[in-house]
């Protein structure tokens, strides 16, 4: 399987970069959800924020959090992008600075030789919901 990021399957239809972070209250329910069901569902996966330098592999994206709170019979969605130090880098500049994990590490990047992207977990630690990467620490 290819990883470049011209053909990469990872970067294309179910696993396409969603480009927006977006907040949709009172979504359409159909059929009915209970007045007294109350919480939130919080997943964390890789998105990319600009094109990917190199080869490009599934858990090299920018961490993202979906949410769906349910409260009083209704749910909302919202999806934000983890506001990891590389990430507000790269936001800065308006590219990629750092290849992926496919990639010899970036020992003369400026930067740093790797990006923490807090894109594959999540939990609820002493009142704060955090983004992990098993490379990093949490945001």
């Amino acid at each position: 399987m290819t990883t470049t990021t011209k053909f990469n399957p990872y970067l294309m239809g179910n696993f396409a970069p969603v480009s927006k972070e977006i907040t949709a209250e009172n979504l359409e329910i159909k059929g009915e959800l209970p007045r007294d069901l109350s919480g939130m569902y919080v997943r964390n996966g890789p998105n990319p924020q600009f094109a990917p330098l190199g080869k490009y592999d599934w858990m090299d994206g920018d961490g993202m959090l979906h949410g769906v709170r349910i409260s009083g019979g209704r749910a909302e969605y919202r999806n934000r992008y983890v506001r990891t130090g590389g990430f507000e880098v790269e936001k800065d500049l308006g590219y990629a600075v750092w290849s992926g994990r496919l990639e010899p590490p970036q020992i003369n990047n400026p930067y740093g030789p790797y990006k923490n992207v807090a894109n594959n977990g999540v939990t609820f630690h002493n009142g704060k919901l955090l983004a992990l990467w098993e490379a990093g620490l949490p945001y």
